[in-house]
């Protein structure tokens, strides 16, 4: 992603912002056609059942130790004020979330040598990589509780680093505190969010603690050690809530869910860790997903190199970086294997990526500043220019953003007006004394997987989906008449 310097050359870039432009748009737009779903009914019943803070109790007491992401799935969630139309926000909110740190990141760790023009491409590019790598954009960006659970708690992941190091950059000593203490607030979002960002920062942190007190770099072993210290109080806060063990016996994780059992669930679960790195790296093809960006990264990183945009903030071999990212996908699927003894959700595969989709990055840019050795060799002018454009124009064509452009064109609309009819048909049954609510299923819609996807109210009123949106409607049960499925497109799940 080069800016040559005579006046004619940029064109290349400005064709790539506007394909980037055009590729990002669809997911935005989008954003206009989502409603609540599924858990966001249910936590909103809650919240008006108890009462806010009654909830963080019953939450933590019964159900999970995660409490900051409960609390931002209960105060947070639009349904609790009424405002069903603000699901058609949090997803903008989130996608421009996702774009922000990303920049602020690439500008932090260039200690702003980065242009903005190209930290803003390559933070477009970047997310659109993460939305084609990841099973189920829908979970990440528009299912507002998944995307606080791991989503969002993946980004506060990633902004306790920028922070800290934006604060050992900074020479003044209010704005160093001030980003020490957003650091240590995304420390605890992070860690009280879910176990994946938590064991994800403990061992981040563990790294450059070893790192910088190797290499004798007291101060910033210091911080490392203080910011340990904190998400490590806050991780027995959080694993040691009695909901989690009432919650694994319930959803049958474990028979009997005290410490000691768990732990050598864990323990017994270690061979057959390999095994299921492997099966999820050749799931939907995500190994060679996870190519794809490399391929564009690798030039545009030496690029960067010869422009001493790369600045030596972050320094490590490059083998030393493989060897933590192995070993944090080994106990990222050890943790789900050992714990809820099956392959991890496509949500969490999405937080999962949150976390080793930068990490790769960061492993090729730290190994580059390690050896710092000018490049001998250098890509053609034209490949430079021209490589990027016609990179992110194929990809546009067989990835993602084809596929959210035609949910945008073809769906989204009369998706829409559907649900809106269907809110319409479940508020108005209550005051007319309807107990038993029965629904049209969604017609004439295909779903792309991107906003709409294969999940749906069903057949079932037993269904937890089912019941979870009876309970804010307060009806007893809802269900999808049988008689009109052949209607529907076959990729919904009805049951």
């Amino acid at each position: 992603m080069a800016i040559p310097s005579r006046p004619f050359s940029h064109l290349p870039l400005l064709v790539l912002v506007l394909l980037t432009v055009v590729a990002v748009l669809p997911f935005l737009l989008l954003s206009y056609y989502n409603h609540p779903f599924m858990d966001d009914y249910y936590n909103a019943a809650n919240v008006r059942a108890t009462g806010l803070w009654a909830q963080q109790i019953e939450l933590y007491l019964r159900w999970t130790g995660r409490f900051s992401s409960s609390l931002l799935v209960t105060a947070a969630n639009p349904l609790v004020y009424g405002w069903s139309d603000g699901f058609r926000w949090t997803p903008a909110f989130t996608l421009l979330a996702t774009l922000s740190t990303i920049y602020l990141g690439l500008r932090t760790l260039s200690q702003q040598q980065i242009p903005r023009t190209q930290a803003t491409l390559a933070a477009a590019i970047f997310l659109l990589f993460y939305l084609h790598m990841i099973p189920d954009p829908y979970s990440a960006i528009y299912w507002f509780t998944g995307s606080v659970v791991y989503h969002i708690a993946g980004l506060t992941l990633l902004l306790v680093l920028i922070a800290s190091e934006r604060a050992r950059q900074t020479t003044k000593a209010w704005s160093r505190r001030g980003w020490q203490v957003a650091a240590a607030i995304c420390a605890i979002i992070a860690t009280a969010a879910n176990e994946m960002t938590m064991l994800h920062l403990v061992l981040g942190l563990t790294l450059l603690l070893a790192v910088n007190g190797y290499r004798r770099q007291w101060p910033q072993a210091r911080w490392w050690s203080a910011l340990l210290l904190l998400t490590l109080v806050v991780a027995i806060v959080t694993v040691a809530a009695p909901g989690n063990y009432v919650r694994m016996q319930f959803e049958g994780y474990a028979k009997d869910p005290n410490r000691e059992s768990m732990v050598w669930q864990l323990l017994s679960a270690v061979p057959d860790t390999p095994s299921a790195m492997f099966r999820l790296l050749v799931r939907r093809g995500l190994a060679f997903k996870l190519l794809l960006p490399m391929l564009l990264w690798l030039p545009t990183a030496y690029y960067w190199q010869r422009r001493g945009w790369l600045s030596n903030a972050i320094r490590l071999p490059w083998y030393w970086g493989a060897f933590f990212m192995l070993v944090s996908y080994g106990l990222s699927m050890l943790l789900f294997i050992g714990v809820m003894r099956q392959m991890p959700p496509d949500r969490a595969i999405n937080g999962l990526l949150l976390f080793l989709f930068p990490a790769g990055l960061l492993v090729i840019w730290a190994g580059l500043t390690y050896h710092a050795r000018p490049v001998s060799w250098q890509l053609p002018n034209w490949l430079l220019r021209w490589g990027p454009v016609v990179y992110i124009s194929l990809f546009s064509w067989i990835g993602i953003p084809r596929r959210a452009w035609q949910e945008l064109l073809f769906s989204a609309a009369s998706y829409d007006q559907q649900l809106l009819a269907r809110e319409a048909q479940l508020r108005a049954a209550w005051p007319k004394g309807i107990e038993h609510v029965v629904l049209k299923p969604i017609t004439g819609v295909k779903p792309y997987r991107v906003l709409i996807t294969e999940w749906e109210l069903t057949t079932d009123p037993g269904h937890y989906i089912n019941s979870e949106t009876a309970l804010y409607f307060d009806v007893k049960s809802i269900v999808i008449d049988k008689t009109l499925l052949p209607q529907a497109h076959p990729d919904f799940h009805y049951y």
